[in-house]
């Protein structure tokens, strides 16, 4: 069942504020279309981005299921975004079949939207995201699904760093931001243990 999380609980699902207003206008005139009577204003714009972030805090129990059946993946996480990593499989333009405001959304509205989604990746990742789509996603505050989504990144992660232990480590210093000797302490190791504990993680998935 979809997340009941009203979009009065989400600050960020108001305008998409998270999304820069230069961001959108110099994609709108990338991708303006010479002779054409289509065209989109901003705050158009803002309203659609706005129901992606909504939808995606919604069914991000349906996302996490996909991912666990290889659909997609977390390509980027940290303690304001989520990046999820479409791979050819869907559009973030794609998810607005479900939006029923007032705007007119046409296929230059869904390529529009993508293609913001695919900016915003390449300024937080620096990657150019030439072959697959990225669906931008900003955390919520007090996320209901917090806890579920922790014990999940956790279970993915022990799978590619080869233990449920190196998982954890990965997930409180690489995902969360713990530094090695607050996490050492937390945990009653030494940092250099919980450093070797990460640096085993990454051959372990390097290896893969």
């Amino acid at each position: 069942m979809p997340i009941d999380y009203p979009k009065d609980a989400d600050p960020h699902c108001k305008r998409a504020k998270f999304i820069p207003d230069k961001l959108i206008q110099d994609t709108l005139e990338e991708t303006a279309q010479p002779h054409s009577s289509q065209s989109h204003e901003l705050e158009e714009i803002r309203d659609l981005l706005s129901h992606c972030q909504h939808r995606a805090v919604e069914a991000w129990d349906y996302w996490l299921d996909s991912i666990g059946r290889g659909e997609g993946s977390i390509a980027f996480e940290d303690e304001s975004f989520i990046i999820v990593d479409q791979g050819q499989h869907e559009r973030p333009g794609d998810h607005l079949d479900t939006y029923e405001g007032s705007v007119d959304v046409d296929e230059s509205a869904e390529d529009i939207v993508t293609a913001i989604h695919t900016a915003m990746a390449q300024v937080l990742t620096h990657d150019s995201w030439d072959d697959s789509y990225a669906y931008v996603i900003r955390k919520p505050p007090l996320w209901q699904i917090t806890e579920e989504h922790a014990v999940r990144r956790i279970g993915s992660l022990a799978r590619d760093r080869g233990s449920v232990g190196r998982g954890t480590d990965a997930f409180a210093v690489d995902v969360y931001g713990e530094s090695q000797q607050s996490w050492a302490d937390k945990t009653d190791r030494t940092r250099q243990a919980v450093n070797n504990s990460l640096k085993r993680g990454n051959q372990s998935a390097a290896s893969e």
